[in-house]
């Protein structure tokens, strides 16, 4: 009986072992899929015009940067940017674990005063990037305009970039 009950215990171990193999593998294929369908939806929408859905040139900042979530400040950096939104990463875990698509914020980057936004994608498995769409009310959205285009002076938008 006692040999019975050591080998159903080895065997469930086994299976616990194999399970969490299973487990991983299975988040792996998945963060893969995800990065794939990021990499189609943005060849698709840059393939032609007719289905460009960018309304202003992205621009690549590297620069750093705050975003203040839920009262909390935390530097960032912001990857790049458009007149509409932003890429930003190195978002610190703690904050980052707060945030789902829909989560308002307030981005601060140095020429531009602090934007509302809200995220619109999270990319986890990419190293933790966080794509937002700025929130600029229509009647300081010139001046935002205006002072974005200070802002991007002089670099070449990604998409014409070599």
């Amino acid at each position: 009986m006692a040999a019975r009950i050591a080998a159903v215990s080895r065997e469930a171990a086994a299976a616990g072992e194999r399970a969490g193999e299973v487990n991983d593998l299975s988040g792996r294929v998945a963060a893969g899929i995800d990065q794939l369908r990021r990499v189609l939806i943005a060849a698709i929408r840059t393939a032609t015009p007719e289905v460009n859905r960018r309304a202003a040139p992205r621009y690549p900042l590297n620069r750093a940067g705050r975003i203040t979530v839920g009262g909390q400040e935390v530097p960032v950096t912001v990857d790049n940017a458009s007149e509409g939104g932003a890429q930003v990463s190195g978002v610190p875990q703690g904050v980052w674990d707060r945030l789902a698509e829909g989560t308002p914020l307030h981005l601060v980057l140095p020429g531009l005063e602090p934007v509302a936004a809200t995220v619109r994608t999270l990319e986890r498995a990419a190293g933790g990037r966080l794509h937002v769409t700025f929130i600029v009310p229509d009647v300081e959205r010139d001046r935002f305009v205006d002072r974005f285009r200070r802002l991007a002076a002089g670099l070449v938008p990604l998409d014409q970039a070599a």
